[in-house]
Parts: structure tokens; sequence; C-alpha cells
């Protein structure tokens, strides 16, 4: 099965089955890694419930006074873009049901030191499946060269090989429940 859209209808049917086996046992790993650890700004998604929780992952970013990075909807150019979430940030829903500051400053994304992903699927070689349309690539063009990417996944997200194309951005590495 190597059709992205067979594969992204495959994601979504694993994660209605796996629903109730989700949990945050991905937040240690990442707090206590040295990515983490010695970032200065962070980047990072406001998660939905299909997705692993990122925000135990930003408190600790702003306990440890890091910089957070989201991304946002530019309307005007139809692209996303990064933004600085602060701890009093007030969140809505925004383009594509994804969360976002409903007013934000600018970030530069060559600040950015550790970024992290979320995906329908993600391969051991560090290939991303994303919902399609390209947005999160693009978005992760926008990083220094020296941005670690760090995908997190629920174990049942991570498969043997997907197909990979020229302007998929890989993953450094992915974190899972398990790791």
């Amino acid at each position: 099965m190597s059709n992205k859209k067979e594969l992204r209808d495959l994601a979504r049917k694993l994660n209605i089955e796996h629903q109730a086996e989700t949990d945050n046992g991905h937040v240690f790993p990442i707090i206590d890694s040295m990515e983490f650890l010695s970032a200065r700004v962070v980047a990072i998604y406001l998660s939905v419930s299909t997705e692993p929780n990122t925000s135990a992952i930003i408190e600790k970013a702003f306990e440890m006074n890091k910089r957070v990075a989201i991304p946002i909807f530019n309307s005007q150019q139809k692209v996303y873009d990064w933004c600085e979430l602060k701890p009093t940030t007030k969140i809505i829903v925004g383009k594509y049901g994804i969360k976002e500051p409903e007013s934000f400053l600018s970030i530069n994304p060559l600040d950015i030191d550790v970024c992290y992903v979320p995906g329908l699927l993600f391969d051991k070689r560090g290939v991303r499946l994303g919902h399609g349309g390209g947005f999160y690539d693009r978005l992760l063009l926008k990083l220094s060269s020296n941005a670690k990417i760090i995908g997190l996944a629920f174990p049942w997200q991570l498969v043997e090989e997907l197909p990979a194309e020229s302007h998929d951005i890989l993953c450094h590495k992915v974190i899972t429940q398990n790791s």
C-alpha cells in the first residue's frame, strides 16, 4: 500500500481504533531530552484530540523560561507561519480546525532550536505522512538547518516504511509513548 491517500485513510482508521489507549507517556522522554533541555526556542503544535497531547510540554517550556513557537495560518498568503505563544495567549480554532492564537507576535523561524511535529504516520527513517497539502513541510523549510525536527506519535503511527517525495522534510527522530 504505497498510495498516500490509502495510507491516510488507514491512519485515520487506526486512530479511531486506538483512541482509548492514548496517554501522555511521550512527555517525559521529551522534557528530559538534550534537544529540549538545550533549546532556547521550542516550536510545537497545539494538539487536537487525535494527536499526542502537547500541553504538558508547553507548560514545561514556559516553566523553564523557553520561548514557544506555534504555527498560525497566514490567510493573505495561504500558508502557515510561526508565531510566539505566551502563557496568556488566547487560543481560538482557526483554519482547518487547528488551534491558534487570537492575536499573535511573529517569531523568527531561524531562532527555533527544536521543532515537535504531528503526523498521521511516521516511518523509521523519519518520513512523516501529514494530512496532505504540504503545509507543514513548507513551514519546516523556514527553520534553520541546525534545528532538530522531532515527530510525536502514538505507537500505532510508526510504520516500517512510507513513500517519500523530494519535498518531504524528514524528522531527525520520532518519539512515541513507548520511547
